[in-house]
């Protein structure tokens, strides 16, 4: 069990010289988290609340929370949603309704999450993070990853002051959303892989402190792949917590070095390539697919007899080839 309150008071005073800063106050990884909701939020100072959620999360997480809070919901549509600028458009009018929060509450997996915070960030308001699924790392980020008019950006966003991650409800959640959270932990070894690199070449600042975090975290959520599979107590935990541990280790250095590399690239890559069309695999699934195909690569790298020359930039023809309308965005 990851004792959250330990690293992120300890983040303030790190061996490598640099106070870490970190937005996020509390984390809590335990089960039945959903029905003491009004307790959990009673120490913060916020007087209204409104829900974010789709209408799958709506009946798992969302309408309970609302209800017990007696507050304000949106509710999206699950059909075809993603982190997007029509997404937002279709959140900011149900919201324009509503009563002004001063806290939002994301209920969901990765997309929900990605809206709210951007939605808080342009509000200039708080929210709380309650995933609803362990699916991806970034229920902490402090932005927002989202295509953009079909390019995929990094969007100025709020980071979640609280995470109350109820462990009954991401254990009932379809196990796919599991296991492309599996996938994106298994990300972190090539992510790791290039941050080290980074920093033997370039001299890249890299905090000990911060890798070794990350690297536990992956650790610990590859030994318990057995249990996941099993959707074991055990398994559930290890990867909640080392999706949100890997989030954590993102705040404290500032951006997504310590998590995301080349395995994130590919993934973003593949999702402006196919933004016209319904996507057919997950965010951790496609990270997880990259990291196998890139882990393959770099061990050919690694056996290399010579170093491999020089690098090699593409050129607009063929980044058109490849992306067409893209390529403005892609340079």
């Amino acid at each position: 069990m990851i004792n959250f309150h330990t690293i992120l008071e300890s983040a303030k005073h790190c061996s490598c010289g640099k106070s870490h800063i970190t937005q996020t106050n509390e984390i809590l990884v335990e089960q039945g988290l959903v029905n003491q909701f009004p307790a959990l939020v009673s120490k913060y100072p916020f007087r209204s609340f409104a829900v974010v959620c789709d209408d799958n999360t709506e009946k798992v997480a969302g309408g309970q929370i609302a209800a017990l809070l007696g507050c304000s919901k949106v509710t999206l549509p699950s059909e075809g949603l993603h982190a997007t600028e029509k997404a937002v458009a279709l959140a900011e009018k149900a919201m324009a309704s509503l009563p002004r929060p001063d806290c939002l509450i994301a209920a969901g997996s990765g997309t929900i999450h990605d809206i709210t915070r951007y939605l808080a960030h342009k509000m200039d308001t708080a929210f709380i993070s309650v995933p609803t699924a362990a699916s991806v790392d970034g229920f902490v980020s402090t932005v927002a990853a989202m295509t953009w008019h079909g390019v995929k950006k990094t969007l100025p966003a709020r980071a979640p002051v609280a995470v109350y991650a109820d462990l009954d409800v991401i254990a009932a959640a379809p196990f796919r959303l599991t296991a492309a959270g599996f996938g994106d932990m298994v990300g972190k070894y090539t992510a790791l892989a290039d941050w080290r690199i980074a920093h033997l070449i370039t001299g890249e600042f890299l905090c000990e402190e911060i890798f070794a975090l990350e690297e536990e975290a992956v650790r610990k959520t590859v030994a318990c792949v057995d249990s996941l599979k099993l959707r074991e107590p055990e398994g559930i935990r290890a990867l909640t917590e080392g999706l949100l541990l890997s989030g954590i280790t993102m705040q404290m250095m500032g951006n997504s070095r310590p998590a995301s590399g080349s395995e994130h690239h590919v993934s973003h890559f593949i999702e402006m390539l196919y933004e016209d069309e319904t996507p057919k695999f997950l965010h951790g699934e496609k990270v997880g697919a990259a990291t196998v195909a890139l882990s393959e690569l770099y061990h050919g790298y690694a056996a290399a007899p010579a170093p491999l020359g020089a690098r090699s930039i593409p050129t607009r023809e063929e980044l058109e080839s490849v992306y067409g309308k893209l390529t403005e965005g892609i340079e």
